[in-house]
């Protein structure tokens, strides 16, 4: 997910298919109180998705309740939090998914981006540092530490995460914005333009983009 972009609801999953990260020392076959709490968290993650965040977050806490030692669940209801504003709470919950599953590098990610949000830059760093060890070929992941190195002002190394971020998804739009944003403040217009066209030519009507090489076109 981006700055926010990584926050994406993880589906724990059915007994048919293999979950997109483990908890550690689960196995063994499923409890019923486990299998309820899958469910939950599958429920939460449409409730959360369709915007209704203070019903995810009750059942994924119920979900919690059900299974305490559900890295994933704790994971979920940091999104959760973190799309709803709550911060502190989100930080929180990425943190007991972290003591829970120590290699769950999406949460790592997104603690990261709950720390730039509040301006916590070097916890921020640090965080991303690691989602990237666990990750290197997270996209999100470069572009959110990107942010991070361009707030701490160090614009050649934003520069080559956010290369990083486009290496591996040639069409993420973002990336190319705030690479042209990058160069913008380098002087290097041409390297900006090129960046702000290529974003509106993946994404026509984007506002940003369009807004951003209005103002690169204006600028001295």
């Amino acid at each position: 997910m981006k700055l926010y972009a990584g926050v994406a609801l993880v589906l724990l999953a059915a007994s048919v298919s293999a979950a997109p990260a483990a908890d550690p020392d689960r196995t063994g076959v499923p409890t019923k109180a486990e299998l309820q709490a899958r469910a939950l968290n599958n429920q939460a993650a449409t409730l959360s998705e369709q915007g209704r965040y203070d019903e995810a977050i009750a059942v994924l806490g119920e979900a919690i309740r059900l299974d305490p030692r559900a890295s994933l669940a704790f994971y979920n209801r940091g999104n959760a939090q973190m799309r709803h504003g709550n911060l502190d709470s989100a930080i929180e919950d990425f943190s007991e998914a972290i003591r829970l599953n120590p290699s769950l590098a999406l949460a790592y990610m997104n603690r990261g981006a709950a720390y730039s949000a509040k301006g916590r830059l070097t916890e921020a760093l640090a965080d991303l540092n690691e989602a990237l060890r666990l990750d290197h070929q997270s996209g999100d992941a470069y572009f959110n530490r990107g942010l991070v190195l361009a707030k701490l002002k160090s614009y050649r190394r934003a520069i080559d995460d956010q290369t990083s971020a486009i290496r591996l998804n040639e069409r993420d739009v973002l990336a190319y914005i705030a690479r042209g944003a990058l160069w913008h403040v380098l002087g290097m217009k041409p390297h900006a333009r090129d960046d702000y066209q290529n974003a509106l030519r993946l994404e026509p009507t984007n506002q940003q983009a369009a807004k951003a090489l209005a103002e690169l076109a204006a600028s001295p």
